[in-house]
C-alpha cells in the first residue's frame, strides 16, 4: 500500500515549523497562502487574500475567483432569496 500523501510530507514533531507555517518535507517552512504569488489559471483571476490577528490567534484567508464565478455565485444567492421570499410570503397567509 502506497504511503498516503499528506502523511508522507509532514516533518517529524521534533523539527515541526513555527506556527501558521505548513510542514514540507525536510522541515523548511512555507506560507500558508503561497499559491497567491503563483502564475494566473485564468486571464481573468481574481486574487484576495486576509490576514487577522487577535492575541496569539492568527487566521489567515483567501480567494480566487473568475468574472463567470462572480456571476454564477450573484444567480445562485439571487434564488435563494427568491426562494426565501416566496416561503416567508406564505407563512404570512
Amino acid at each position: 500500500m502506497p504511503p498516503v500523501p499528506a502523511l508522507s510530507r509532514a516533518t517529524p514533531p521534533d523539527t515541526a515549523p513555527g506556527p501558521g507555517a505548513a510542514r514540507v518535507a525536510g522541515g523548511n517552512a512555507t506560507p500558508a497562502l503561497d499559491w497567491l504569488a503563483a502564475p494566473p489559471t485564468h486571464p481573468e483571476e481574481m486574487k484576495a487574500a486576509c490576514d487577522l490577528r487577535l492575541g496569539p490567534l492568527r487566521l489567515s484567508a483567501g480567494a480566487r475567483m473568475t468574472p463567470a464565478a462572480v456571476l454564477a455565485s450573484g444567480v445562485c444567492t439571487g434564488l435563494i432569496l427568491l426562494g426565501v421570499a416566496v416561503v416567508v410570503r406564505a407563512g404570512r397567509r
